[in-house]
């Protein structure tokens, strides 16, 4: 798996530090995730290898400001671009209506289907063939999760013949 800090200053952004985000793009596919989006992320995203096209699921960690006030005009930046790609938005309670509210005051109206995935209870909240993502409850003033990104192991394959020439050449063998 990719992973790269956008952002990792808390409360206000600091001078060479920008606010909460992780991008994370598993090794099974090319879609990439972003988990919490402070200001200035959308900034980030363009100077990395990340792109917006790419984004399929946000996980916001809780509903501070510093968590979530880059999502509004993310997701107007990527109706701008024209983007139909639908995302998912994971968060807590209260996630939806916030983020709505927000886009419909601002004239907002995203060329993208947005699927709202509340969470209120630590489990697990999305999976794939390759991979898990569970939310964890944490002890803070507003409802809190930890998010837990898992691969699933992958079974390799060996190749018997490769391995049984090896024994023969002992060029092949390395001293360390």
């Amino acid at each position: 798996m990719e992973i790269q800090f956008l952002g990792t200053s808390a409360a206000t952004p600091a001078r060479n530090r920008n606010l909460t985000a992780l991008a994370l793009r598993p090794d099974q596919h090319k879609d990439w995730y972003l988990f919490d989006c402070g200001e200035a992320t959308q900034h980030q995203i363009m100077k990395s290898q990340f792109s917006l096209a790419k984004l399929s699921k946000i996980f916001i960690s809780h509903l501070h400001g510093d968590h979530w006030y880059g999502l509004p005009g993310l997701l107007n930046t990527r109706s701008l671009y024209g983007m139909s790609e639908p995302l998912q938005i994971y968060g807590p309670q209260g996630i939806e209506e916030a983020l709505r509210t927000i886009l419909r005051f601002s004239g907002a109206n995203p060329s993208f289907p947005i699927d709202f995935i509340e969470i209120t209870e630590s489990g697990l909240v999305y999976e794939n063939d390759s991979e898990t993502i569970s939310a964890r409850a944490l002890s803070h003033d507003l409802p809190c999760y930890a998010y837990i990104f898992e691969e699933c192991e992958r079974l390799g394959e060996i190749d018997a013949e490769a391995l049984n020439g090896m024994a023969c050449n002992p060029a092949l063998y390395m001293v360390i």
